[in-house]
């Protein structure tokens, strides 16, 4: 928003609504276009925006280690699996044999 209030630098216009004074962010446009010149400026201005915005979002990701994700991922299952405060409950329901191979081959496998 800085870039884009230096490249296009209106002066905000006055008395804005009391419902945006309590959520604007400071680095917003508050325009009300005098002309048709301006309209397409500001058309200009959000158009720029929605660019750079599609560009960070399909910047590419840093490459993950995903050796180190999945070994995480399963650490984090396997001791869910085998220390969760809901096994007994589970045992309670649906008796030790099914909550086992629930647990093992479902949900945490």
């Amino acid at each position: 928003m800085r870039q884009a209030h230096a490249a296009y630098p209106f002066p905000s216009a006055t008395n804005p609504p009391a419902w945006y004074r309590e959520c604007r962010s400071g680095a917003d446009f508050f325009i009300r276009p005098k002309d048709l010149a301006q309209l397409q400026t500001l058309h200009n201005v959000h158009k720029e925006l929605w660019m750079r915005l599609n560009e960070c979002l399909n910047a590419p990701l840093p490459a993950l280690d995903t050796s180190a994700h999945h070994q995480a991922l399963q650490a984090y299952k396997h001791h869910h699996r085998d220390n969760s405060p809901g096994i007994s409950l589970l045992k309670q329901s649906f008796g030790e044999t099914w909550t086992t191979r629930f647990l093992h081959e479902c949900l945490l496998a």
